[in-house]
C-alpha cells in the first residue's frame, strides 16, 4: 500500500495496491492490550496489530476510507480520523515515529518531514513567501486517545519545528525525524537528524547534525481548534510566519547532541533511527544499516548508550546492549 505511488512487477506492469501492505517505521507495545502499534510512512497510517500478526485496525487521514479506497480495504477496519492534510505527506516521508504513554491511554505519531501541501506565492497574513518542500521546517505530531483502543479519538495536532538557519528555512534539505519516545504527558523525545556519518576528530567542529530533543507540547497550539484560514498552507511558512498566525509550535530542549565532538567523536553512523530514554537516565540509540546486514564492508547495526553523567561518552556494542 503506497498511497498514490505506483507499484510494478519485474516486467514493469502495474500492480494493485495491497490493503495489508506497510512500510513500517516505528513500533511500540501496549502492555494493557498485548498489541503492537506500528506507524507506516506511505499512506500514512497507524496500525494496531495482534501478537499473531493480525491487523486489527488502521488509522488513516480523513477521507481515506473504504468508500474512497475501494472494497478491498473492507478487510481491515479503517478509522479515518487523522487530519486530511496528512495525506499530503512527501513521498516516503509519512509517519516515522510512534510513542505510547505507560498507562496505554495516549498514542503519539510524528511525520518525518513537513507536509508537501501545494502552496505558491506569498502568505496573505504575514506577507512572507511560501517555502518549497526542501526549505520547510514545520512538521506534525498527532495525539490520539486510545483509552478504548477500538474507538480511537484524535485529540491533538501540533507543529514540531525542525532546526532552522537564520532565515527561518530548515537547516538543510536532509534534516528529518526518525523516532519518537514518551517522556511524560505531552512531552516527547524526538530523534532529529541528517544522513551523514561523523568524520570530525575529537574537539573539532561537527560534520553531522543529529540531536535528541525533548519537545514539550503543553503550551503548543492544538491545530484541531484552529480554522481554515489559520491552517491554510501553515506547513509552508517559516517560524515567523507561523507565529504571525497566532500558532505556537512545541518547545524543544536539547537532551543529547550526537554531533558533538567535544567529548567523543561525532556519531559514527549516518542514520540513527531508534532511540530510548532508559530508566537509569541514559539515552540509547540504534542505527539503520540500509539492508547491509552481514556485508563485509557494510554498515553494522550498532547499539550505543550515552550516560548523562558523561555526555557523548558511549559504551558501544554491536547488536547487544550495555546494561
Amino acid at each position: 500500500d503506497t498511497n498514490n505511488d505506483g507499484v510494478i512487477d519485474a516486467s514493469d506492469n502495474p500492480l494493485p495496491l495491497d490493503p495489508y501492505g506497510l512500510d513500517s517505521e516505528g513500533i511500540v507495545f501496549d502492555v494493557h492490550t498485548f498489541t503492537f502499534w506500528i506507524v507506516d510512512e506511505y499512506r500514512p497510517s497507524i496500525i494496531q496489530v495482534a501478537l499473531d500478526g493480525t491487523i486489527l485496525q488502521r488509522i488513516t487521514p480523513t477521507g481515506q476510507n473504504v468508500a474512497t479506497l475501494g472494497a478491498a480495504w473492507a478487510a481491515v477496519p479503517l478509522r479515518d480520523i487523522l487530519p486530511a492534510a496528512y495525506s499530503n505527506r512527501r513521498d516516503n516521508r509519512g509517519f516515522e515515529g510512534v510513542a505510547i504513554s505507560p498507562n496505554g491511554r495516549t498514542l503519539y505519531a510524528i511525520v518525518q518531514n513537513p507536509l508537501a501541501t501545494s502552496c505558491t506565492g506569498n502568505d496573505p497574513i504575514s506577507g512572507e513567501a511560501f517555502q518549497s518542500n526542501n526549505n520547510r521546517s514545520a512538521t506534525r505530531i498527532a495525539r490520539i486517545d486510545i483509552t478504548n483502543p477500538f474507538k480511537p479519538t484524535l485529540t491533538g495536532d501540533f507543529l514540531y519545528t525542525l532546526d532552522t538557519k537564520a532565515d527561518g528555512t530548515t537547516l538543510n534539505s536532509e534534516l528529518r525525524i526518525s523516532d519518537l519516545y514518551w517522556m511524560g504527558a505531552d512531552r516527547l523525545l524526538v530523534d532529529e537528524r541528517d544522513d551523514h556519518a561523523g568524520t570530525a576528530g575529537q574537539g573539532q567542529p561537527s560534520t553531522t547534525t543529529k540531536h535528541l530533543y525533548e519537545v514539550d507540547l503543553t503550551g503548543a497550539t492544538n491545530l484541531l481548534t484552529e480554522g481554515a484560514a489559520t491552517l491554510n498552507c501553515l506547513d509552508a511558512l517559516r517560524p515567523t510566519g507561523v507565529a504571525k498566525r497566532g500558532v505556537t509550535a512545541g518547545v524543544k530542549t536539547s537532551r543529547l547532541d550526537l554531533g558533538a565532538t567535544t567529548a567523543s567523536p561525532a556519531y559514527p553512523i549516518g542514520k540513527v533511527e531508534g532511540i530510548v530514554a532508559r530508566a537509569n537516565g541514559n539515552f540509547a540509540t540504534v542505527d539503520d544499516n540500509d539492508f547491509q546486514v552481514g556485508a563485509a564492508a557494510g554498515t553494522p547495526t550498532v547499539y550505543i548508550e550515552y550516560g548523562t553523567a558523561k555526555p557523548a561518552a558511549p559504551c558501544r556494542f554491536v547488536i547487544v546492549g550495555c546494561d
